[in-house]
Protein backbone atom coordinates (compact mmCIF):
# COMPACT_ATOMS: atom_id res chain seq x y z
CA UNK A 1 0.00 0.00 0.00
CA UNK A 2 1.25 3.13 -1.04
CA UNK A 3 2.27 5.66 1.02
CA UNK A 4 0.89 9.80 1.37
CA UNK A 5 2.86 12.27 2.08
CA UNK A 6 2.31 13.47 5.68
CA UNK A 7 2.01 17.32 6.89
CA UNK A 8 4.93 19.13 7.99
CA UNK A 9 5.00 19.04 11.86
CA UNK A 10 7.65 21.79 12.61
CA UNK A 11 4.94 24.83 12.03
CA UNK A 12 1.68 23.02 12.08
CA UNK A 13 -1.01 24.43 14.25
CA UNK A 14 -1.84 21.37 16.41
CA UNK A 15 -0.58 17.99 15.69
CA UNK A 16 -3.18 14.95 16.58
CA UNK A 17 -1.08 11.92 18.54
CA UNK A 18 -2.66 8.63 19.29
CA UNK A 19 -1.90 4.94 19.94
CA UNK A 20 -2.85 2.09 17.98
CA UNK A 21 -3.21 -1.65 18.52
CA UNK A 22 -5.28 -4.14 16.57
CA UNK A 23 -5.24 -7.60 16.23
CA UNK A 24 -7.71 -8.09 13.56
CA UNK A 25 -7.94 -6.30 10.58
CA UNK A 26 -11.91 -6.52 10.46
CA UNK A 27 -12.30 -4.83 13.66
CA UNK A 28 -14.56 -1.88 13.28
CA UNK A 29 -12.64 0.26 15.60
CA UNK A 30 -9.86 -0.03 12.83
CA UNK A 31 -12.05 1.21 10.04
CA UNK A 32 -13.08 4.13 12.28
CA UNK A 33 -9.24 4.84 12.88
CA UNK A 34 -9.00 4.92 9.03
CA UNK A 35 -11.50 7.43 8.56
CA UNK A 36 -9.78 9.10 11.50
CA UNK A 37 -6.42 9.35 9.71
CA UNK A 38 -7.93 10.24 6.29
CA UNK A 39 -10.27 13.34 8.31
CA UNK A 40 -6.61 15.22 9.93
CA UNK A 41 -5.39 14.73 6.33
CA UNK A 42 -7.97 16.62 4.40
CA UNK A 43 -7.47 19.41 7.00
CA UNK A 44 -3.38 19.50 6.45
CA UNK A 45 -3.18 18.86 10.00
CA UNK A 46 -0.46 16.07 10.43
CA UNK A 47 -1.25 12.95 12.71
CA UNK A 48 0.97 10.71 14.56
CA UNK A 49 0.07 7.10 15.30
CA UNK A 50 2.00 5.26 17.76
CA UNK A 51 1.33 1.60 16.28
CA UNK A 52 1.93 -1.53 18.39
CA UNK A 53 -0.62 -3.51 16.19
CA UNK A 54 1.40 -7.15 15.11
CA UNK A 55 0.33 -6.58 11.63
CA UNK A 56 2.33 -4.66 9.73
CA UNK A 57 -0.80 -3.70 6.89
CA UNK A 58 -2.44 -1.58 10.01
CA UNK A 59 0.57 0.63 9.84
CA UNK A 60 0.89 0.66 5.59
CA UNK A 61 -3.13 1.47 6.02
CA UNK A 62 -2.58 4.26 8.08
CA UNK A 63 0.53 5.80 6.28
CA UNK A 64 -1.61 5.45 3.06
CA UNK A 65 -4.09 7.97 4.61
CA UNK A 66 -1.66 10.33 5.26
CA UNK A 67 -0.73 9.74 9.25
CA UNK A 68 3.24 9.13 10.36
CA UNK A 69 3.38 6.14 11.80
CA UNK A 70 5.80 5.27 14.34
CA UNK A 71 6.54 1.16 16.04
CA UNK A 72 5.79 1.38 20.41
CA UNK A 73 8.42 0.48 22.01
CA UNK A 74 5.89 -0.34 25.00
CA UNK A 75 1.89 -1.25 24.64
CA UNK A 76 0.12 1.07 26.69
CA UNK A 77 -2.37 3.89 25.86
CA UNK A 78 -0.16 6.24 28.21
CA UNK A 79 2.85 5.08 27.07
CA UNK A 80 2.09 5.78 23.38
CA UNK A 81 1.10 9.07 23.39
CA UNK A 82 4.31 9.44 25.38
CA UNK A 83 5.91 8.40 22.36
CA UNK A 84 4.23 10.34 19.75
CA UNK A 85 4.68 13.82 22.14
CA UNK A 86 8.35 13.34 22.32
CA UNK A 87 8.39 12.70 18.52
CA UNK A 88 6.45 15.64 17.62
CA UNK A 89 8.50 18.17 20.14
CA UNK A 90 11.66 16.57 18.34
CA UNK A 91 9.97 17.66 14.91
CA UNK A 92 9.96 21.20 16.04
CA UNK A 93 5.85 20.67 17.06
CA UNK A 94 4.22 22.83 19.60
CA UNK A 95 0.63 21.52 20.62
CA UNK A 96 -1.00 18.31 20.52
CA UNK A 97 -4.27 16.76 20.84
CA UNK A 98 -4.54 13.46 21.95
CA UNK A 99 -7.41 10.88 21.81
CA UNK A 100 -8.47 7.84 21.10
CA UNK A 101 -8.06 6.88 17.50
CA UNK A 102 -11.80 6.05 16.81
CA UNK A 103 -12.72 9.92 17.31
CA UNK A 104 -12.94 10.68 13.41
CA UNK A 105 -14.51 14.17 14.44
CA UNK A 106 -11.91 15.56 16.74
CA UNK A 107 -10.28 17.34 13.60
CA UNK A 108 -12.77 19.52 13.02
CA UNK A 109 -11.85 21.20 16.16
CA UNK A 110 -8.29 21.01 16.17
CA UNK A 111 -8.05 24.66 15.43
CA UNK A 112 -10.27 26.13 18.37
CA UNK A 113 -8.34 23.76 20.64
CA UNK A 114 -4.65 25.29 19.49
CA UNK A 115 -6.16 28.90 20.21
CA UNK A 116 -7.10 27.69 23.75
CA UNK A 117 -3.44 26.48 23.99
CA UNK A 118 -2.11 29.66 23.79
CA UNK A 119 -3.28 30.52 27.10
CA UNK A 120 -3.77 26.78 29.04
CA UNK A 121 -1.24 24.24 29.51
CA UNK A 122 -4.08 21.64 29.35
CA UNK A 123 -7.41 21.36 27.57
CA UNK A 124 -10.02 18.80 28.95
CA UNK A 125 -12.17 18.09 25.53
CA UNK A 126 -15.30 17.49 26.85
CA UNK A 127 -18.54 16.44 25.17
CA UNK A 128 -21.49 18.03 24.70
CA UNK A 129 -25.03 16.61 25.83
CA UNK A 130 -25.63 15.66 22.55
CA UNK A 131 -22.14 13.65 22.20
CA UNK A 132 -23.08 12.73 25.78
CA UNK A 133 -26.69 10.74 24.48
CA UNK A 134 -24.74 8.87 22.07
CA UNK A 135 -22.45 6.75 24.74
CA UNK A 136 -23.89 3.77 26.06
CA UNK A 137 -25.78 4.52 29.13
CA UNK A 138 -23.22 3.02 31.70
CA UNK A 139 -20.82 4.56 30.31
CA UNK A 140 -22.40 7.70 30.62
CA UNK A 141 -23.81 7.31 34.25
CA UNK A 142 -20.31 5.95 35.31
CA UNK A 143 -18.41 9.02 33.78
CA UNK A 144 -20.80 11.66 35.02
CA UNK A 145 -20.48 10.12 38.29
CA UNK A 146 -16.77 10.33 38.83
CA UNK A 147 -16.87 13.54 36.90
CA UNK A 148 -18.83 14.96 39.79
CA UNK A 149 -16.62 14.18 42.17
CA UNK A 150 -13.35 15.07 40.47
CA UNK A 151 -15.25 18.71 40.17
CA UNK A 152 -15.97 18.95 43.27
CA UNK A 153 -13.08 17.20 45.41
CA UNK A 154 -10.35 18.29 42.59
CA UNK A 155 -11.61 21.28 41.63
CA UNK A 156 -11.05 19.35 37.96
CA UNK A 157 -13.22 20.34 35.21
CA UNK A 158 -16.76 18.68 34.85
CA UNK A 159 -16.00 16.04 32.16
CA UNK A 160 -12.27 15.04 33.00
CA UNK A 161 -13.22 11.41 32.15
CA UNK A 162 -13.49 12.27 28.63
CA UNK A 163 -10.45 10.52 26.99
CA UNK A 164 -9.33 13.49 24.81
CA UNK A 165 -7.03 16.32 25.70
CA UNK A 166 -4.66 19.24 24.47
CA UNK A 167 -1.59 19.97 25.51
CA UNK A 168 1.23 22.93 24.65
CA UNK A 169 4.76 22.48 24.82
CA UNK A 170 4.40 22.58 29.06
CA UNK A 171 1.55 20.22 29.49
CA UNK A 172 3.39 17.71 26.62
CA UNK A 173 6.44 17.71 29.74
CA UNK A 174 3.63 16.96 32.55
CA UNK A 175 2.52 14.34 29.76
CA UNK A 176 6.10 13.13 29.45
CA UNK A 177 7.01 13.02 33.24
CA UNK A 178 3.76 10.77 33.50
CA UNK A 179 5.07 7.28 35.34
CA UNK A 180 4.03 5.43 32.43
CA UNK A 181 6.14 2.36 33.44
CA UNK A 182 5.17 2.28 36.95
CA UNK A 183 2.35 -0.83 37.66
CA UNK A 184 -1.15 -0.04 37.47
CA UNK A 185 -0.64 3.57 35.50
CA UNK A 186 0.06 2.67 31.96
CA UNK A 187 -3.53 3.43 31.01
CA UNK A 188 -5.87 6.19 31.90
CA UNK A 189 -4.67 7.87 35.12
CA UNK A 190 -2.43 9.40 33.21
CA UNK A 191 -5.46 12.00 31.84
CA UNK A 192 -5.81 13.37 35.92
CA UNK A 193 -2.50 13.34 36.59
CA UNK A 194 -1.76 15.80 33.23
CA UNK A 195 -3.90 18.25 34.62
CA UNK A 196 -3.92 17.38 38.17
CA UNK A 197 0.30 18.50 37.48
CA UNK A 198 -0.45 21.40 35.74
CA UNK A 199 -3.04 22.91 38.62
CA UNK A 200 -0.41 22.28 40.85
CA UNK A 201 2.59 23.77 39.30
CA UNK A 202 -0.10 26.91 38.85
CA UNK A 203 -0.77 27.11 35.19
CA UNK A 204 -3.79 27.70 33.30
CA UNK A 205 -5.96 24.08 32.59
CA UNK A 206 -9.10 25.36 30.08
CA UNK A 207 -12.11 23.10 28.86
CA UNK A 208 -14.36 22.62 25.76
CA UNK A 209 -17.12 20.77 25.19
CA UNK A 210 -16.88 19.72 21.65
CA UNK A 211 -19.68 17.07 19.93
CA UNK A 212 -17.93 13.98 19.32
CA UNK A 213 -20.30 11.38 18.82
CA UNK A 214 -19.77 7.69 19.38
CA UNK A 215 -20.30 6.24 15.49
CA UNK A 216 -22.98 4.21 14.84
CA UNK A 217 -20.75 1.21 13.12
CA UNK A 218 -19.25 0.96 16.52
CA UNK A 219 -22.36 1.01 19.22
CA UNK A 220 -24.42 -1.02 16.82
CA UNK A 221 -22.16 -4.58 18.07
CA UNK A 222 -22.45 -6.24 21.59
CA UNK A 223 -19.35 -6.59 21.52
CA UNK A 224 -18.61 -2.99 21.58
CA UNK A 225 -20.85 -2.12 23.99
CA UNK A 226 -19.10 -4.44 26.40
CA UNK A 227 -16.13 -2.74 25.78
CA UNK A 228 -17.28 0.53 26.34
CA UNK A 229 -18.75 -0.73 29.80
CA UNK A 230 -15.25 -2.23 30.96
CA UNK A 231 -13.61 0.94 29.13
CA UNK A 232 -15.71 3.26 32.02
CA UNK A 233 -15.17 0.84 34.65
CA UNK A 234 -11.58 0.76 34.69
CA UNK A 235 -11.51 4.28 34.71
CA UNK A 236 -13.25 4.60 37.60
CA UNK A 237 -11.22 2.22 39.26
CA UNK A 238 -7.92 3.12 37.40
CA UNK A 239 -7.37 -0.38 36.40
CA UNK A 240 -5.30 -1.50 33.47
CA UNK A 241 -6.13 -3.27 30.79
CA UNK A 242 -5.62 -3.25 27.19
CA UNK A 243 -7.62 -3.94 23.95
Amino acid sequence: MNQVESPPIEGAPVVGVTGTYYTDLNDVRFEIALDTAKKWKELELPFVVVDGSPDSKVAGALRARGATVLTAYALGIASQRQEGARYVIDQGGNKIITSEPEKPSMPEFAEEISRMLDKNSVVVIGRTEASKESMPPFQRRTEELIGWLFEHILGMPADSLAGPRGYNRQGMQHLLDYPSDTPNMKKWPYMYYTVLAAMANGEHVGEIEVDLMYPNQWLNRKQTILILTESATNKLECRPTYY
